[in-house]
């Protein structure tokens, strides 16, 4: 399994509708059959933070999802 953690910074502007804005790519990114989860989670200590945790069943997987 491959299991990724990426923090991304969003503009403040752009912050509290980033879930909303990127909500095609996660449903589409949860379809894909090796992946058993994408989750994004904000930061409690700045809300320009979000933190993203996916994972991948394995290299084929993760390679037809960069592709």
């Amino acid at each position: 399994m491959i299991f990724i953690v990426v923090k991304w910074k969003i503009r403040p502007d752009k912050a509290d509708e980033w879930l909303s804005m990127v909500d095609p790519f996660i449903q589409a990114t949860r379809a894909e059959p090796g992946n058993p989860f994408f989750d994004w989670s904000r930061s409690i200590d700045d809300p320009n933070e979000f933190v993203l945790v996916e994972a991948f069943r394995d290299g084929d997987a993760g390679t037809a999802h960069v592709q």
